[in-house]
């Protein structure tokens, strides 16, 4: 796979072309690492891992959208 840098390299988020930050970059890794030990916790509890997954995923947006509102 050819890789090409760019000065401002772009991701889709929300249908909208956002460059792509160091925080986005940091956010995307501490998903990667956590989410499965988060997922897998969440699972125990609820007993179903797609309503696990779900709710992960629910909470991260949640953090992300408080945060940015700070």
């Amino acid at each position: 796979m050819a890789s090409f840098a760019c000065a401002a390299p772009t991701a889709m988020v929300s249908s909208v072309a956002m460059p792509v930050t160091d925080a986005h970059r940091t956010i995307e890794a501490v998903w990667r690492i956590e989410s499965a030990r988060l997922i897998a916790g969440l699972t125990r509890v609820v007993r179903d891992v797609g309503l696990a997954e779900e709710l992960a995923q629910d909470a991260l947006v949640t953090a992300l959208e408080r945060r940015s509102a700070q």
